[in-house]
Formats: C-alpha cells, sequence, structure tokens
C-alpha cells in the first residue's frame, strides 16, 4: 500500500504522516549517535582503567637523570621539566594509552600536521584524557625531526626513556638518521 492510499484509508493527510516519518528518521539518527558515543566512553573508561592501574609518580630530578642515562641524554639536549611531578606509565599502560589516542592514524600533511605535530598531539590527548603529563617532545636539531619519548617505570622501580615515533607508534631501538639525540630540546609538560 502507497502512502497515499493509506492515508486516504485512515483520513489522515499526507502531510501529516511524511512529518512523522522525517521524526522519526531524526530519532533513529539520535539514537545511532548516542549508541556510538556510548560505545565510545565504554572504550575510554576502560582504557583509563588500564592505564590507572599502571600509574606511578616521578619527580622532576628523576625523569631529568632518567634522561641523562639515556640515548638522548648527551650535554647537547636541553631538558625542559614544566612540572615538579610527573604521572608516568609502566610498558603495559604505555600500550594502552597508545592503543586508545589514536595519534598514529592521523594524516601526515607537511608543513602542516607534521612530526612536531604529532608529538606535541601525543602528549595534548594522553595529559588531557588520562591526566598523564610525562610524554615528552624532543626537537631533535641534529637529526631535523620531531619524536616522542616516553619515561617507562621497570618493575625494579627505575624508569627507563623509550624514544617513540608517534607517526606511527614504532619504538626506536637505536640512534641514528633523523634521531640522533644529540643535540636539541625535550620538553615534559
Amino acid at each position: 500500500m502507497t502512502l497515499k492510499k493509506l492515508c486516504k484509508a485512515l483520513n489522515w493527510e499526507e502531510k501529516g504522516i511524511r512529518r512523522w516519518r522525517h521524526f522519526i528518521e531524526e530519532l533513529q539518527y539520535v539514537v545511532a549517535f548516542g549508541e556510538a558515543e556510548l560505545r565510545r566512553l565504554q572504550e575510554e573508561d576502560a582504557a583509563r582503567n588500564l592505564i590507572e592501574s599502571h600509574v606511578s609518580v616521578a619527580t622532576r630530578d628523576e625523569i631529568i637523570q632518567a634522561v641523562r642515562q639515556s640515548p638522548i641524554g648527551g650535554d647537547g639536549m636541553y631538558i625542559v621539566p614544566c612540572d615538579s611531578h610527573y604521572r608516568i606509565l609502566d610498558s603495559t599502560g604505555w600500550g594502552g594509552a597508545l592503543d586508545y589516542t589514536g595519534v598514529d592514524q592521523r594524516k601526515y600533511i607537511s608543513e602542516f600536521f607534521d612530526c612536531d605535530n604529532f608529538a606535541i598531539v601525543l602528549a595534548a590527548v594522553c595529559a588531557m584524557k588520562f591526566h598523564i603529563n610525562s610524554v615528552g617532545i624532543v626537537f631533535d636539531f641534529g637529526g631535523g625531526h620531531a619524536y616522542a619519548v616516553l619515561p617507562v617505570r621497570q618493575a625494579d622501580g627505575s624508569i627507563k626513556i623509550i624514544i617513540l615515533e608517534p607517526q606511527n607508534d614504532e619504538y626506536i631501538i637505536s640512534l641514528g638518521g633523523m634521531y640522533q639525540g644529540k643535540f636539541g630540546i625535550a620538553i615534559f609538560a
């Protein structure tokens, strides 16, 4: 039966039925949006719960000492700690944080969203979503590149600095090329 015939049989105006159908379609859109938002919030809560169980606190001096003992800790690397205390993670916590942020899924756009932006956004998202203020942003002048460093709490309580390429979430094992680590600035904000 067509809409026109149904309206005639029920003695309704076709215009009124169309309004109701439009309202129902909008309502279905709102429900779908709400369900998607609920799933996103549930995923964020799950990530936050995972991360919270792997958080510890480090002082400014501990972060400076860990960077100085790392491959990027030479005399030419200027370390700028902006806070007196940092929430840091162990390797499991960092894995959960990196999985959730999605920074590595963003599109690289030369000069407009490039290496420095990836590192800054990773630090900002970790601070905004999880109050993890320990993602270091490295401007490596020797390599002409920007990347992130993560202070990782080890099982023995020490802190190890891991170099991370935030464009693809890959850990940098050895220095060279764009990752010189000898001359630059490491900012922990």
